[in-house]
């Protein structure tokens, strides 16, 4: 992401995209074939399924909690 499309987002959204790249957690967290960890793109709102068979909407404070 640019620092003029940062420039526009929430301080908050600002500070939390700054941490997921500056701690490199894009290299696994997106999107392909050699995709380590879920792409992060689409999970706000999304139903999550866990492997106990679970499932939780992927909320604001679902997305807080995984920090």
């Amino acid at each position: 992401m640019s620092g003029s499309a940062r420039a526009n987002l929430d301080p908050a959204v600002a500070e939390d995209t700054k941490l997921f790249l500056s701690q490199g957690c894009a290299a696994c967290h997106q999107a392909g074939a050699a995709q380590i960890a879920p792409n992060q793109q689409g999970l706000l709102g999304s139903t999550r399924v866990f492997a106990d068979g679970s499932e939780l909407i992927a909320d604001e404070a679902y997305i807080k909690s995984l920090k």
